[in-house]
């Protein structure tokens, strides 16, 4: 990422196109608003404009095909563990007294939750 001032410049197609420049960071490294990136100032000719890079980045990946826009999207790689739980209720009401109730409880926990020790795998504790 760009951390100091810049000005970059597209090129038109043609000769006769003026060239599209942007602008970032043009107010200094004190103006947390315009600072890493987050306004470019846009200048075609003698014309001049703000826009939000997060604009410039949706109107892109709108644009782009799904090739692009798969390489546009962050990735990351998480492993998890599928813990299975065995839940039984004693009914109080409604059910015939003393009838239990017995449901699996199935959830997702990451990987870097467990602990493996010589007594198998546990959950860390306040994880």
């Amino acid at each position: 990422m760009l951390q100091d001032h810049e000005k970059l410049q597209i090129p038109g197609i043609s000769v006769e196109a003026k060239p599209l420049q942007l602008e970032v960071n043009y107010r200094g490294t004190e103006d947390k608003k315009t600072n890493g990136c987050k306004i470019l100032r846009v200048r075609l000719g003698r014309e001049e404009t703000h826009i939000k890079f997060e604009d410039l980045w949706n109107l892109m990946f709108l644009m782009a095909s799904s090739e692009k826009q798969d390489k546009m999207i962050p990735v990351s790689l998480h492993r998890i563990r599928h813990v299975e739980r065995v839940i039984t209720v004693e009914a109080n009401r409604d059910v015939k007294r003393g009838e239990k109730i017995t449901f699996t409880y199935r959830m997702k926990i990451p990987d870097e939750m467990f602990v493996e020790n010589s007594g198998g795998t546990l959950i860390k504790s306040g994880a």
